[in-house]
């Protein structure tokens, strides 16, 4: 069990991860991916392609899930009524349903690389707060789950 929540989290990270590439690989006045820098569903699909080597049913399937997890995620963004503290835990989840939705219909090859990969971003994303610079505190830790 904890390690399906290790690997949840992983997961977040690995999407946050490929975000936060985006925007610091466009350089400070260049385009960006999408709202704030996200990574486009698209460059993210690309992504988990290269790394996984989909097949085209997967693609398929997987390109909705980070369609609608970017969605959700650019309208946590733009809710003026909820505080940065309070949008990373939602965001949080937004991204850990994604991620399980995605790891469920991956091979069990697909998901070792997977999690290995996410294991990888997480040890990235370690350094950083929330779309924060490098030396910002990390988020809080997620509310202990029973």
């Amino acid at each position: 069990m904890k390690l399906s929540k290790f690997a949840i989290l992983a997961g977040l990270l690995l999407v946050a991860a490929l975000s936060f590439a985006q925007m610091e690989g466009q350089g400070e006045h260049g385009p960006r991916g999408g709202h704030h820098g996200m990574a486009s569903a698209d460059d993210q699909l690309k992504h988990l392609d290269k790394e996984l080597s989909l097949t085209a049913d997967q693609k398929t399937q997987i390109k909705p899930i980070l369609e609608d997890a970017q969605a959700q995620s650019k309208k946590l963004m733009e809710d003026d009524s909820i505080s940065r503290e309070d949008k990373w835990p939602k965001m949080r989840e937004i991204h850990e349903a994604s991620n399980t939705k995605i790891r469920a219909l991956l091979t069990d090859a697909q998901q070792k690389k997977w999690d290995t990969m996410q294991k990888e971003h997480q040890g990235h994303m370690g350094h950083r707060g929330p779309g924060g610079p490098e030396g910002a505190p990390p988020p809080p830790p997620p509310p202990p789950q029973q």
